[in-house]
């Protein structure tokens, strides 16, 4: 079986999510040595590549994506909402403080 699970809020992180199976069902799954194989493929996550912070937001963006170009870069506030780049240089609408820190994830393919 496949269950595919796609973007798990960061507000509830460390709670169970996803698909589940049920306890009948394990024993369909289980190995000759009682254990469960799992195959996971992490497609389309991102490394957090740096934290931007309120105070000097603007210069420590603008410090970060120096020489980067902001396709392979996506940029989040810190309720995992993506804020879009205004251009192909570093620019973004100021974000509203309690946005902050922001996070800037380095785009994996």
């Amino acid at each position: 079986k496949e269950w595919p699970v796609h973007d798990w809020p960061p507000e509830l992180a460390g709670h169970p999510w996803g698909p589940s199976v049920p306890l009948e069902e394990i024993e369909d799954y289980k190995q000759v040595d009682g254990s469960i194989l799992l195959l996971v493929h992490a497609t389309g996550l991102q490394a957090v590549a740096t934290e931007i912070h309120f105070k000097n937001w603007s210069k420590e963006l603008k410090s970060f994506m120096n020489g980067k170009k902001t396709e392979d870069y996506l940029l989040r506030d810190r309720h995992g909402n993506n804020i879009p780049w205004l251009d192909s240089i570093e620019r973004i609408e100021p974000p509203a403080a309690d946005n902050f820190p922001l996070v800037i994830l380095h785009r994996q393919e």
